[in-house]
């Protein structure tokens, strides 16, 4: 595989031929060496549609700077506290005692009365009513209500303490502002989570490199509908250094590019509308496009 200092070594060359093929001194082939440079990592580069290396940089090395997506300055405070990951935590906030906090499990789960109540309210009950029993029995069975416990604490939200969930003054200030609460979880899903915890593809880089470049794509493709595949091909040709997966059934990586970054994640949150195209018993197939949340909610600031 050619690398990057590989284009940088050949500009290094045309341009010194381009000066007459001659270097009078060190310091000059430094300055022609540190121009070419900087023109390459602020070009646009073919493989990160429309990005350039030091854009893709910030992407994968300080996503949380959102030098290049982020959240707009003013976000619809409506549409925010709808949205279904807001919805779960804020049933889980609220059956916390402010003085007794919230008992978990032997196992540190929630009860299943809480688990339960985020299941009733049906904002993923299409997504899992093929597969779940009548009666869901604890948050393992339904990865809402278990990625909604997780990111509460990632996000600092609560803190367990001899297996009581309590939350903090950071929670305190959340529960009465969905947009704190939202910013928070999505925060903490983007750049802190590990999103292979709730699947067993044998790989952990997969969506967790760049997984604010799929934003960035939404950004810019997710008007229309289009399948996972479309946004995974652009994704693996930007990260050609991420592995290939070998489980046993058609196209692994792709897989586990629309589990992490869309099933387990974006489609949670609310931030991608999930299309069916294909039913077949137990499978679907779906296609996706970004949100009317999602529009509200992100900027490109580039």
């Amino acid at each position: 595989m050619k690398k990057p200092t590989d284009d940088i070594f050949k500009k290094i060359e045309e341009e010194i031929a381009r000066q007459g093929g001659t270097i009078g001194s060190l310091d000059e082939l430094n300055k022609i060496a540190r121009q070419v440079s900087d023109d390459h990592n602020e070009s646009p580069h073919p493989d990160f549609e429309g990005l350039s290396p030091l854009q893709m940089y910030y992407i994968v090395n300080d996503p949380a700077s959102e030098q290049i997506v982020g959240f707009r300055d003013v976000a619809d405070t409506q549409i925010v506290s709808e949205l279904p990951m807001v919805r779960t935590t804020e049933i889980i906030l609220n059956h916390i005692d402010p003085a007794k906090g919230l008992k978990l499990t032997a196992t540190g789960k929630l009860p299943r009365k809480v688990v339960g109540e985020i299941y009733s309210t049906g904002l993923f009950k299409s997504e899992y009513e093929r597969i779940l029993p009548p009666k869901v029995i604890n948050e393992d069975d339904f990865i809402p209500a278990g990625m909604g416990h997780l990111l509460l604490r990632v996000a600092g939200f609560v803190r367990v303490s001899k297996n009581k969930m309590i939350y903090t003054r950071k929670g305190k200030g959340a529960m009465e502002d969905p947009v704190e609460l939202f910013s928070g979880l999505y925060r903490a899903f983007a750049y802190r989570f590990n999103k292979a915890w709730f699947d067993y593809y044998e790989s952990e880089e997969i969506g967790n490199v760049g997984f604010s470049f799929v934003i960035y794509l939404l950004s810019r493709y997710g008007d229309e509908i289009r399948s996972s595949d479309f946004y995974a091909e652009k994704y693996f040709k930007a990260f050609p250094m991420l592995p290939i997966l070998t489980e046993r059934f058609p196209n692994p990586n792709e897989s586990c590019f629309e589990v992490r970054v869309f099933s387990h994640g974006l489609y949670l949150f609310g931030l991608v509308d999930k299309i069916v195209t294909k039913s077949e018993g137990y499978t679907r197939d779906y296609n996706y496009r970004r949100s009317e949340a999602f529009e509200n909610i992100f900027a490109l600031k580039l």
